[in-house]
């Protein structure tokens, strides 16, 4: 009985060893018969060239976005910082800003300085995962799948655009001072780089708390996994708090340029505290994405004489039509949505003049706030607290579409939601437009309707020797054009008449003008120039006798399905969508298995976890930071407010696939 049960140990042991052994092998033949390097060359070709051949939107009227960053990043260009003061001048962060003004600097488009941004953050945290023991195929496959994620590809310029590439510097540069375990493989210098990032990265969105929970969290798992090594842990301890310092550093310079310029130490200006007060007057029915309702606002003018000042601006008609919420949530038209209030309360003050300097617009948000506390204090008005900061009181309605609101930034994240092909036409007007581009580098870009053109080659026959003409719509007046004949090669035996040689036509028109074709002399239906973008080499009959014969058709600003690098974005939005939702639940299936392993059986904490538990953590606390401002504020699930949210899952879920590569001795350490 005893032989047996030896003999049985034996073969059991024997087969562990065998399964422990097949990865090892397989990575080790194609170790042996494969280099990977030229692959890593391929993608990066493949991604530049996408990135500088997918057009992106030029929007010369978000004066509160877009416009606002390249607006600031001239002028600091310009050697005038971010200009003379206003309510947007510290309205948001300085990090884009500063980014568009090096690249115009430069003088490369900024399209092609986004994609080399990004390829270098997918670059350096491949990099740095093989350096830590990541296998080199799923490293190859993770280098892919952010790269080339088709949700990442500009469709406008904003600041959204290089988050991504600074979170994933960030993650390089914390993996390598946490884990690097000698001093001399890692000096204190060459923490800076990081530092300086991760000050650019936190005056880029407002948002960038959102990130330190996982990274503290990455920090106590190490400490952990050391002290269970019975390791030294102060060397983490130091590269981490100077990594720290040179972050707050980078950011206090921001701090002290504005101080110098405007008199007022600060990076944003968020008025927190006014805006606080304004959300807590609990008056009426509180109405979703309606934080500081018409109700409420009649109530405050009433006990606020600093912000009955703002009335007659805040109540115009025209200015409430105006804020794009109505359209995103139809129940709000007639009054101020989400952050549209935000926006609105800082022109008003403006337009009242306290915007002069920062310590004059603090003061008068100050007065709101201390004459709305005196009124809820002696109880003129009832108010109430909220826990979260900047945010609406939220509703028991709006609550309830937590889960759906999750479910939905989940299926964003997993590519499961049509992608975007492109943004939509540029703005005008087209002078600003043109110096816009300009500064930007010429990227490839939308046209502006304006700038459309369609362009129609073909001839056009009667027997009644008709022809055609152009009635065009120009500034709301129908305008006739004539249509200059050409030579139409050789119809005459299509037509049976040999003298029909001359009846060709070159039609170039603007889409703006919406043009469309008919014979002056018959009353037939005329022909939709638009109408007519899907008819090339196709003959129509038109008019009582005549045939209307297209041989081309050509749009100027075309970008659709047949654009070959948008199949290409399309077909990445295929594979994504296919494998997305394979990967990620296996991947999180093997995490929680592995955590499971950790603290039943108590196997060693890997590096491979630890990071893969940092990635996860990432993901969850992007989720949350999307959810709670989109129930809240503004919708904020779309691909922009996401952009960090697709590199991270990828690599939570890639990065835990590395955990089944289990060495012999943890095998031998579950078994016991």
């Amino acid at each position: 009985m005893t032989d047996l049960s030896i003999e049985t140990e034996t073969i059991k042991n024997s087969l562990l060893s065998i399964i422990t052994k097949i990865p090892d092998a397989i990575v080790n033949f194609f170790t042996d018969h494969w280099s990977l390097k030229p692959l890593f060359y391929l993608f990066s070709i493949i991604y530049i060239i996408l990135s500088m051949h997918l057009p992106v939107s030029i929007y010369t009227g978000a004066i509160y976005d877009d416009a606002l960053y390249w607006s600031n990043a001239r002028l600091i260009l310009g050697g005038h910082w971010l200009g003379d003061y206003s309510q947007m001048t510290l309205a948001k962060g300085a990090g884009f800003p500063l980014f568009l003004a090096i690249n115009g600097l430069i003088g490369t488009p900024i399209t092609l300085a986004i994609a080399l941004f990004y390829l270098f953050s997918c670059g350096l945290l491949a990099n740095t995962l093989r350096v830590f023991g990541v296998n080199k195929y799923i490293v190859l496959i993770l280098f892919f799948a952010m790269l080339l994620h088709p949700e990442l590809f500009l469709t406008h310029i904003t600041r959204d655009n290089i988050y991504p590439a600074l979170s994933l510097i960030i993650l390089s540069g914390v993996i390598r001072l946490v884990f690097t375990t000698k001093q001399k493989d890692i000096q204190l210098r060459s923490i800076i780089p990081y530092g300086l990032i991760f000050g650019l990265f936190w005056i880029t969105r407002e948002e960038g708390f959102w990130i330190i929970p996982s990274l503290l969290l990455l920090v106590l798992l190490r400490v952990l996994q050391l002290k269970q090594q019975k390791l030294p842990i102060k060397e983490v301890s130091y590269r981490f708090a100077f990594f720290s310092l040179v972050s707050i550093a980078f950011v206090s310079l921001i701090g002290l340029t504005n101080y110098y310029k405007y008199g007022k130490f600060e990076v944003v200006d968020f008025n927190s505290q006014a805006i606080k007060k304004l959300n807590s007057v609990d008056v009426g029915q509180d109405l979703p994405y309606i934080p500081v309702s018409f109700e409420k606002r009649q109530a405050i003018y009433k006990v606020s004489p600093s912000f009955a000042q703002l009335k007659e601006l805040l109540e115009d008609k025209a200015k409430i039509e105006a804020n794009a919420g109505c359209a995103l949530y139809s129940w709000t038209c007639g009054d101020y949505a989400g952050e549209f209030f935000d926006w609105a309360l800082r022109d008003a003050v403006a337009n009242k003049g306290y915007y002069q300097t920062p310590v004059l617009a603090a003061e008068f948000y100050n007065n709101i706030t201390k004459e709305i506390a005196t009124a809820c204090d002696s109880g003129v008005i009832k108010c109430r607290t909220n826990p979260l900061p900047f945010m609406p009181n939220i509703t028991l309605t709006q609550l309830q579409t937590v889960p759906e609101k999750i479910s939905e930034a989940i299926k964003l994240a997993m590519v499961q939601l049509p992608i975007a092909a492109t943004g939509g036409a540029s703005e005008e007007p087209l002078d600003q437009l043109q110096r816009v581009r300009l500064f930007l580098g010429n990227p490839s870009t939308i046209f502006a309707p304006i700038e459309q053109r369609t362009i129609l080659t073909g001839w056009f026959y009667s027997t009644t020797a008709d022809w055609i003409v152009l009635n065009c719509s120009v500034n709301g007046i129908t305008v006739k054009k004539e249509i200059d004949r050409i030579d139409s090669h050789d119809i005459t035996e299509t037509v049976k008449n040999p003298t029909a040689n001359h009846q060709g036509f070159l039609i170039d028109v603007s889409d703006y003008d919406n043009c469309s074709i008919a014979i002056d002399t018959s009353p037939s239906k005329p022909l939709l120039i638009n109408s007519l973008v899907e008819q090339q080499d196709t003959t129509l009959g038109f008019g009582e006798k005549g045939i209307f014969h297209i041989e081309h058709i050509y749009q100027s600003y075309i970008y659709n399905d047949k654009y070959a690098p948008s199949k290409l974005k399309k077909l990445l939005g295929k594979l994504y969508k296919l494998v997305m939702p394979i990967i990620v639940p296996l991947g999180a299936f093997i995490y929680l298995i592995y955590f499971f392993l950790i603290v039943v059986k108590k196997i060693p904490i890997t590096d491979i976890f630890i990071i893969s538990t940092l990635m996860w953590c990432l993901f969850i606390s992007r989720i949350f930071i999307t959810v709670l401002v989109d129930i809240s504020s503004f919708a904020t699930i779309n691909a922009t407010y996401m952009l960090a949210a697709f590199p991270v899952l990828c690599l939570a879920a890639f990065l835990s696939l590395q955990l089944i590569f289990l060495k012999q001795e943890k095998l031998e350490l579950i078994n016991r």
